[in-house]
């Protein structure tokens, strides 16, 4: 079966009022519109690419017919990229940030980066997500085209090297070339982005802890850990003047299994200080100790055998 399969009606020698035939007119166009918007649907659902450029070259035939999101995101999911570049020139709300956002998780940096070159909105959104894939080239054309993107820390203060650090799965030299300007930079509690790369899975508990504690204070407060098989449970309690338990949650991290050898080598080497405390006056090294002490004695020698071929070089 082909396209637009609805008919439009013959009103000719139909007697009728003016008005009742321009209503007649208007609900056809309506009905044509919805058939095109109805094949180009199904045909993306079956996975058939030929079909839905065909529907949709049609389609574009249609008085009123224009190209949103709706006609393109299927496509984008399934990673149906002859049909996205047939699509691209025809749509007209480019300035939704879907586009880039959708193109990336479903892990196509062409298609992302060709949204991108045609003027598709992006947001911090967009640069994380570019991040988290590891995706250089995303990166780096991202930086070309919208270098105020990596000057704009994040809603908790964190910096383009602490986005780069907690987001991306692997170490990359050419992510990480962007983070040599930030790589003393601080977020809303204090920690450099040596205090993540430490410890993966301390930006989700720091995350969590922002939250629960607010701006109230912190020696209100108490936390406890314990690993569970390939989990850290965590347990967050607010108490009352008289200790007693006021409030608590209750969450789990997933032990990270990341390449964080080379994050925090790196970080050294650009001269991120071990010793920086935060705002609660702890140290990478204190937090390797509390949230990944399985970790801990490497990390340790890591910095000493760091800062000792440092000063044998001086």
């Amino acid at each position: 079966m082909g396209c637009l399969t609805y008919k439009s009606a013959t009103w000719e020698g139909i007697a009728m009022p003016e008005y009742l035939l321009e209503l007649r007119k208007e609900a056809d166009k309506l009905f044509r519109l919805w058939d095109a918007q109805k094949d180009i649907k199904n045909a993306l659902n079956e996975g058939n690419e030929e079909k839905a450029i065909e529907c949709l070259q049609e389609a574009l035939q249609v008085e009123g017919f224009t190209v949103s999101y709706r006609e393109v995101l299927p496509a984008i999911n399934s990673r149906l990229q002859k049909y996205v570049e047939f699509a691209l020139p025809h749509i007209l709300d480019l300035d939704n940030t879907v586009y880039v956002s959708y193109a990336l998780k479903a892990l196509d940096s062409t298609m992302a980066i060709n949204f991108i070159k045609s003027g598709a909105k992006i947001n911090s959104h967009s640069l994380g997500l570019a991040l988290k894939n590891n995706d250089v080239d995303v990166v780096n054309l991202l930086y070309e085209k919208y270098p105020m993107l990596f000057d704009q820390p994040d809603k908790g203060g964190n910096s383009i090297a602490h986005l780069a650090i907690s987001f991306s799965k692997e170490y990359n030299e050419g992510v990480y070339g962007i983070i040599l300007d930030n790589v003393h930079s601080r977020n809303s509690i204090g920690d450099t982005p040596l205090h993540f790369a430490v410890c993966v899975e301390y930006k989700l508990f720091s995350e969590r802890f922002s939250r629960f504690v607010g701006s109230n204070n912190l020696n209100e407060y108490m936390f406890e850990s314990k690993q569970i098989e390939n989990d850290i449970w965590y347990n967050l309690d607010r108490l009352r003047p008289d200790g007693s338990l006021s409030q608590r949650e209750s969450f789990s991290v997933p032990i990270a299994h990341l390449s964080r050898l080379g994050k925090i080598m790196d970080l050294l080497n650009l001269g991120a200080d071990p010793d920086a405390e935060n705002a609660y006056g702890l140290t990478p090294t204190d937090i390797t100790a509390m949230h990944c002490p399985y970790f801990s004695e490497f990390y340790n020698k890591l910095v000493a055998d760091f800062h000792a071929s440092s000063h044998a070089e001086l």
